[in-house]
């Protein structure tokens, strides 16, 4: 059988095509596989961070072969040894991650707003650190406490 060389070219393009589909087709497969599992890791860690703030989680998590779990940066967990409330005048940073909604950014933010207005008075204060809104001061409500320095220890 012969061929033109229009016809070879058009057989090359149309091979060239059918081969550019498959690869596309197994870079897809690849990626959703691959973040499938990212998913299944992160989603573990953050039953893992739920468990150890003793916080509910209702959506069930895929399982992953143990051992496949990334470490993650950060402070450690608190301990089931943690006491609510905390009072937000004396906490360290340290201590106020443990609190639902703030992680070690805002937990430095309410450290540096304290330091720099003195201790709070009120619940209200903690609107005016950047990231801290209405549901997540109606969450911190009663894990946290405003102390004046005048008020014994509880």
């Amino acid at each position: 059988m012969y061929l033109t060389p229009s016809q070879r070219k058009a057989l090359w393009v149309l091979m060239g095509l059918v081969w550019l589909s498959c690869a596309i087709r197994w870079i897809n497969i690849w990626q959703t596989h691959n973040s499938d599992l990212a998913n299944a890791r992160w989603e573990r860690l953050f039953r893992e961070r739920a468990d150890s703030l003793s916080l509910q989680v209702s959506e069930p998590i895929a399982e992953i072969s143990p051992g496949t779990t990334p470490s993650a940066p950060g402070p450690a967990a608190p301990t089931s040894s943690q006491v609510f409330p905390i009072r937000i005048n004396q906490a360290t940073a340290a201590q106020l991650t443990a609190l639902p909604g703030i992680g070690p950014s805002r937990a430095r933010a309410i450290v540096a707003y304290r330091r720099e207005n003195g201790p709070f008075t009120s619940l209200e204060q903690l609107l005016r650190i950047r990231g801290i809104g209405r549901k997540t001061l109606d969450t911190l409500r009663d894990k946290i406490v405003v102390e004046s320095s005048a008020s014994p220890p509880q």
